[in-house]
């Protein structure tokens, strides 16, 4: 809503000559954007090469289909009209982009918390445990029973 707002008080200055940026919250959500990567870098920094590079990725991946696949489909939109097959399929790939984006930062996220400090247990619900380990992939731990997990009391 924000992005929204001062995009259309940015119109006049944001629309390039050949009038290809049709959605005007992208200029904010690139400026956002490089900012918010600006104040990163110290972070990213400290992180060990391999975990700061996966995280980059992920965040340039989420970026290019959030700001520039959104941007291509306005000129879809534009020329063709939403409904059209064509503005569909940027629709699918603006959005694949972004979920690729998520999860690889949530592999490297849990990469790095296994790696920094040896394990992790992701619990899924009542009844699915699992186990991450630095040297394994991962180990379901035993289920306690949907029973004893629901907290019927019934022992």
């Amino acid at each position: 809503m924000l992005g929204t707002f001062l995009g259309n008080q940015l119109a006049p200055a944001a629309t390039r000559a050949d009038g290809l940026i049709l959605y005007h919250w992208i200029v904010v959500g690139a400026v956002f954007s490089a900012v918010v990567a600006l104040v990163y870098v110290p972070f990213l920094y400290r992180l060990p090469a391999r975990t700061r590079w996966l995280m980059i990725a992920s965040g340039a991946i989420y970026v290019s289909g959030a700001l520039f696949v959104e941007d291509g489909n306005g000129v879809i939109a534009h020329a063709y009209s939403y409904p059209s097959l064509a503005y569909q399929l940027g629709t699918v790939i603006e959005k694949c982009m972004e979920m690729a984006g998520v999860a690889l930062f949530a592999h490297t996220l849990s990469t790095h918390l296994v790696q920094r400090i040896g394990g992790m247990d992701l619990v899924c619900g009542p009844v699915q445990s699992l186990r991450f380990e630095h040297d394994s992939a991962c180990t379901r731990l035993p289920s306690t029973g949907s029973a004893a997990a629901a907290g019927t009391g019934d022992s």
